[in-house]
């Protein structure tokens, strides 16, 4: 956490999910949230075999409700493999409630073609961002108050 003009500002990194499919390898992501912002931003780099089209993201919560928007694209680069990375804005509601459920949820990433990329968290996976993310959830919500 950090103190600036517009309200404390909190960054969450180093958080990852694993593809359900074979020519993706990781989803690789952070958050950034300003307490006068009424969204969380989402900075992610796909990695995966061959490269990959971005434009739009959903995020499926174990209850069925749903979150979708744009992508902006910021570059897409060929290491070992292909890194595409992309950031998007997240309802900060909606953000709150992705970490509550004892169940992953699932993000998938789009194309204008109809291809989808799916990513959910292992059960053990799952189990370690959850605890971190309602630390700082928790502490995002006490220092808002």
């Amino acid at each position: 956490m950090n103190v600036t003009p517009e309200g404390n500002l909190y960054f969450i990194y180093d958080l990852k999910m694993k593809s359900q499919s074979d020519d993706v390898k990781s989803l690789k992501f952070d958050y950034t949230f300003v307490e006068s912002r009424e969204y969380v931003t989402l900075m992610a780099t796909c990695i995966s075999k061959n490269a990959v089209n971005i434009d739009s993201l959903s995020i499926i919560l174990p209850t069925g409700c749903k979150y979708a928007d744009a992508v902006d694209r910021i570059y897409t680069d060929r290491k070992s493999h292909w890194h595409t990375r992309f950031r998007c804005n997240i309802d900060y509601d909606f953000w709150m409630n992705m970490y509550s459920s004892d169940a992953s949820f699932e993000l998938v990433l789009h194309n204008k073609n109809g291809t989808q990329i799916k990513y959910e968290d292992s059960k053990k996976g799952w189990k370690k961002n959850r605890k971190k993310m309602q630390y700082i959830q928790e502490m995002i919500s006490v220092n808002k108050e």
